[in-house]
């Protein structure tokens, strides 16, 4: 099974072994300090393969690039490759790929950094027109929304607003409904799954209408923080109360209710090549992993993270090396 890195409230970063039941701190050269608290974690990816790279946004506005360690790191796992400053506001959103880092803070502001650069927003900066507490990325669009900030998809090439949702009709009172995406997460391009602090989970169609094509009131018993794609029809959520569900998009049916969490859940992951895994951390200091296709709801693993945790990304194992019985030997008089 892949590992999962974790971050902390209190800044450190773990790398956790699920089947082992162990962590280990990613580097050893850093000390906790709760103003360099991990913010949010991404990594690099081609077909769903992660590369061996990853990047972390912390509570005090700086950027970091980790690496796989090389030889001469023998205690830590991964070394600190680039460090930059100036994130604008405190970071909800982060989407790494080979191509561009790309970061929004809750005051709006989308920024697009190059892997190689020394300085955050070296490629663009655009502003998002409110308060952000929900992020998502599919290539060049990017979808944001907040309290009193209805759902939006940008375009970073253009720097401009291609769609924007549409608020619910009023209520039974004829009042209108107050507004707080607090999760969201592209489906398809065009396709987004939503989930509110005011408990609801909602579809959106950008091709078809501005108000959504499917809405479930009361999802959950609590606000939602967290959501998450398992597949094209299924979707995970994570609430503030420590429960997490399985629903299904085509009819927002509740497919399953994973029990583990005891705290809000501040993150949650598939894994990187299995749909049917996925992790989630928070507030109980635990990183649980369930397998989906067990009739059993409970985790397959829950390990004890000592710290709060606050996000976490799943790393794939790494490839074997080559077998030294199979490679052609220079010397053989046949070649």
């Amino acid at each position: 099974m892949a590992q999962v890195i974790t971050g902390d409230e209190t800044g450190l970063l773990k790398v956790v072994d699920p089947v082992a039941g162990t962590t280990r701190l990613v580097s050893t050269s850093f000390s906790q300090n709760r103003r360099r608290g991990v913010a949010a974690l991404s990594a690099a990816g081609d077909g769903g393969a992660m590369a061996r790279r990853f990047e972390c946004a912390r509570a005090d506005g700086s950027l970091e690039t980790w690496e796989e360690a090389g030889e001469g790191f023998e205690d830590d796992l991964w070394e600190l490759g680039a460090r930059r400053s100036g994130l604008a506001g405190a970071c909800v959103g982060l989407s790494s790929s080979r191509e561009a880092i790309v970061t929004c803070g809750d005051d709006g502001r989308v920024q697009v950094t190059s892997p190689g650069s020394g300085a955050v927003g070296d490629k663009a900066t655009m502003d998002v027109e409110g308060s952000v507490s929900a992020f998502d990325r599919s290539n060049e669009l990017v979808a944001v929304g907040g309290r009193e900030h209805e759902l939006s998809i940008w375009n970073l090439e253009s720097a401009e607003r291609q769609w924007r949702a549409r608020n619910v009709p009023n209520d039974s009172l004829d009042m209108r409904r107050p507004v707080w995406v607090s999760a969201a997460r592209f489906v398809t391009e065009t396709t987004l799954a939503v989930g509110t602090m005011y408990k609801q989970l909602r579809l959106y169609d950008a091709r078809a209408r501005r108000r959504p094509v499917a809405a479930l009131d009361d999802a959950t018993e609590h606000g939602v923080r967290d959501l998450i794609t398992l597949s094209h029809d299924k979707v995970l959520l994570g609430d503030i109360a420590g429960a997490v569900l399985t629903f299904d998009l085509k009819n927002l049916k509740l497919l399953a209710r994973h029990v583990g969490p005891a705290g809000a859940v501040r993150g949650l992951a598939k894994h990187p090549t299995v749909d049917t895994s996925f992790a989630a951390v928070g507030l109980d200091r635990h990183c649980h992993v369930w397998d989906a296709t067990s009739r059993e709801r409970t985790p397959v693993a829950s390990i004890y993270c000592k710290q709060r945790l606050n996000a976490l990304l799943w790393l794939p194992d790494a490839p074997p090396p080559p077998d030294p019985a199979g490679l052609d030997d220079p010397r053989d008089p046949d070649l």
